[in-house]
């Protein structure tokens, strides 16, 4: 009899234990639905403020800025047994219930430091280490790129390219011919010569020692060796940056394929002079407020008004890429299915879900739009102290 007790009470422990393990799936659903709508959150709060951008309406930007509630866990277990001079039979039973009860605090990003932040020009570093990351470098010319002065040799040449988002602008056919490159920084401040930085003293001291004197100029030697130094185009010696900024240079290939001509003043760029290309960037605002602008063309004139991006697509065929084009951002009004939607004086505005894939040459395949959010939202994020940052969900629970 004790040994069925102690079955019995093996069983019910098992049982428990069971419903414990059958809950585990329930809280990782919490987790990832909680990250989910945190995601879908953010995606709709930047489409709004690039619809805002597009009716030319004020920008607003708000968060979560703490995640407070909690997950209760309830797990039951129980056996039906029935006891006979013969075999036992026992049936477990497993019970149970997870709730959440969340809240959270927003936030209102309308400080004088975000303001300011969202206001200044991007930095170059922060371009190239984009560049560095393997993103797209048309893409980021497109967003990032306010105009791009010309000078030939010191002096300016012409009228800037400016960055507008209908094709008569230019800078589609810039797209096509230039290209956005990392290179490392090098400081302008020169360092001193050999006289400031060893003890020319100690040296001609009949008093010092050899050893003190090979000291004196091993570490000279030593300072000079370093990774990071680096000769100027004067013979200064400087020393190399430690981040990397641009440049735009042209490329061997136009990505717009080899029938695409220049004309106008597109002719003039293209010509065999050895022009300078300097791009001058956008704010993190002036990059919301550039995508408000490809939008409301986009929803006024259509396709036909907007540059597109050039892009060569090596997923078409093995031998050589096939030259085609994006739409920088894609956003529509009315019905539709979306990736991402937003609601704005009392309609809808949605980034469409569709595939326009295409291995056709010149073809205007699918948008970058997901891409264009998640840059922008990335920016922001870089302007949001510490303390506005999310916390995580409290996860309670018993059995």
């Amino acid at each position: 009899m004790r040994r069925r007790h102690a079955g019995l009470i093996a069983s019910v422990l098992a049982t428990g234990l069971l419903g414990g393990c059958a809950f585990s799936p329930q809280l990782r659903q919490v987790a990832v639905d909680h990250n989910r709508t945190v995601a879908a959150m953010e995606d709709e709060l930047t489409l709004l403020n690039i619809v805002r951008a597009s009716e030319r309406f004020p920008l607003h930007f708000t968060g979560i800025q703490t995640i407070n509630g909690n997950v209760s866990v309830s797990a039951t277990s129980g056996l039906e047994a029935e006891l006979t001079g013969g075999a036992d039979l026992v049936v477990p039973g497993v019970g149970g219930s997870v709730a959440t009860n969340p809240s959270f605090v927003g936030a209102v990003y309308a400080t004088e430091d975000f303001q300011r932040g969202i206001q200044q020009t991007i930095a170059p570093t922060t371009i190239a280490s984009y560049l560095d990351e393997g993103w797209p470098d048309e893409l980021l010319m497109a967003l990032f790129i306010e105009r791009v002065d010309i000078y030939d040799g010191n002096v300016p040449a012409g009228e800037p390219i400016e960055n507008e988002p209908m094709r008569g602008s230019g800078f589609e056919h810039f797209l096509c011919h230039y290209r956005l490159v990392s290179r490392p920084a090098i400081s302008g401040a020169s360092i001193p010569g050999m006289a400031e930085l060893i003890d020319r003293g100690l040296l001609a001291d009949e008093a010092q020692t050899g050893e003190a004197k090979r000291k004196e100029i091993a570490a000279y030697l030593d300072f000079v060796k370093r990774d990071d130094m680096r000769v100027d185009s004067r013979g200064a010696l400087v020393l190399a940056g430690s981040a990397n900024s641009v440049a735009i240079e042209r490329r061997p290939v136009s990505r717009c394929g080899p029938d695409h001509a220049a004309k106008g003043r597109d002719s003039e760029i293209d010509g065999d002079r050895q022009l300078r290309f300097e791009p001058q960037f956008r704010s993190v605002q002036g990059v919301i407020y550039f995508l408000g602008e490809y939008v409301r063309a986009d929803l006024k004139g259509g396709d036909q008004r907007l540059f597109r991006l050039p892009f060569e697509n090596d997923e078409c065929s093995a031998s050589a890429p096939v030259p085609q084009y994006r739409k920088l951002l894609s956003v529509e009004r009315g019905a539709g299915a979306d990736l991402v939607a937003t609601r704005f004086r009392g309609e809808r505005f949605f980034v469409p879900d569709r595939d326009l894939a295409s291995c056709e040459a010149g073809a205007t395949v699918e948008a970058r739009s997901m891409q264009v959010i998640a840059l922008v939202q990335q920016l922001l994020n870089l302007h949001k102290s510490a303390d506005s940052l999310p916390t995580t969900l409290t996860i309670s629970g018993g059995r």
